[in-house]
């Protein structure tokens, strides 16, 4: 043996994104009889040229970002061998790019300032409006260009398309949407405010019908009393131990928009709190809990200790609404979807507590009756 075999080799281009083609191309010594490349897990052999050295032309993968290495083994029939290593890089990411359109409101014929943002690594910039595509320009500014909305363009909405490429072509590209209006469009007014009616005021020719009664004497006494919204009123005075009244319709007219609020003139809030809905379903849901997973019972008395003072409350405070709430829910149980729901969890309790099937098996059976009606 003389020892090892000089070689080095270069790639062509070094940086490069996959499916691109390289050229591998290696100086061996000149004992050498064969040389191999290795790259990606394949072995590849060298064609020798006039010149004197080595070559092959490789197409890269679909791999990730990152330096690689090439790999360089001469050999010869003695059992001598060279070997050398090469990288080159794989850059498959397109470059960063946000683009706007200002102002994204015009009427047709009228300019757009178009401005795009781009990563260093951006060669090219381009915007293209419909078939109409031009390469924007460079500044300090970033990447900036014009377009004129030709003159024929119909109101409607437009978008422009913007693409970025690199040294490698890798390309990304993105949208703005842009507007073509007519004239009252583009300076919108906000509208006039309609003038408010002069509100009818109380009294003999509007408000509420009012409660009057007195006597026949020269002097009268009384007091006037006002509730609520609806400004009735009632005057009432006594001579001798008689008195009148007159109701309502006869002693005078009410105006647009008044009502009577009848003796008391409190109005009660009939809406139903939603959140009376949520400690029920609060309830089901523990004794739900408790029935499928019974060792959580040991906690139960913590979870009843915060709920159960609310829940008295609740029942002091709207024990109407919670009336009505009981009240509809065999509708609300005998639902489809709620149904389907009550069949799964019969259905959990029964794999867990077999013991339960002859209570629960009839129920299931009653359940597939009623939805088949």
């Amino acid at each position: 043996m003389d020892g090892s075999l000089a070689i080095s080799g270069t790639v062509t281009p070094d940086l490069v994104k996959s499916g691109d083609s390289i050229t591998l191309r290696a100086t061996a010594d000149s004992k050498a009889e064969y040389v191999v490349a290795r790259i990606f897990g394949d072995s590849l052999d060298m064609v020798k040229g006039v010149d004197g050295a080595w070559s092959v032309i490789y197409t890269v993968p679909e791999v990730f970002d990152g330096e690689y290495q090439v790999y360089l083994t001469a050999s010869n029939s003695l059992g001598n061998r060279g070997i050398a290593s090469v990288p080159f890089t794989v850059d498959n990411t397109p470059p960063a790019l946000s683009a706007s359109i200002t102002p994204n409101m015009v009427k047709a014929g009228e300019q757009m300032q178009v401005t795009a943002e781009a990563s260093d690594d951006a060669m090219t910039v381009s915007a293209a409006f419909g078939a109409q595509k031009t390469n924007m320009n460079y500044s300090n500014r970033g990447w900036t260009g014009e377009y004129t909305v030709p003159a024929d363009s119909p109101v409607g909405s437009y978008g422009a398309d913007f693409e970025a490429s690199d040294s490698l072509g890798n390309m990304e590209t993105t949208s703005a949407a842009y507007s073509v209006v007519d004239n009252e469009d583009s300076n919108p007014t906000s509208p006039t405010n309609p003038p408010t009616e002069p509100s009818q005021p109380n009294g003999p020719h509007g408000g509420s019908p009012a409660h009057l009664g007195g006597s026949s004497g020269t002097s009268q006494s009384g007091s006037i009393s006002q509730s609520g919204s609806s400004g009735e009123a009632s005057q009432g005075g006594s001579s001798g131990g008689s008195s009148g009244s007159v109701g309502p319709g006869e002693g005078g007219k009410s105006g647009p928009g008044d009502s009577s609020s009848g003796s008391s003139g409190e109005t009660q809030d009939d809406s139903e709190p939603g959140w009376v809905w949520a400690i029920i379903i609060a309830i089901i849901a523990f004794l739900l809990v408790i029935v499928i997973f019974p060792e959580l019972l040991t906690y139960a008395y913590l979870y009843l200790s915060l709920i159960i003072p609310f829940i008295m409350y609740l029942l002091i405070r709207f024990w109407k609404y919670i009336v009505d709430i009981l009240m509809e829910l065999p509708i609300f149980i005998l639902s489809p979807g709620v149904l389907g729901v009550i069949t799964m969890i019969l259905r959990i309790i029964l794999t867990r507590f077999p013991f339960l099937a002859p209570i629960i098996e009839p129920l299931l059976d009653a359940l597939y009756q009623y939805s088949a009606l």
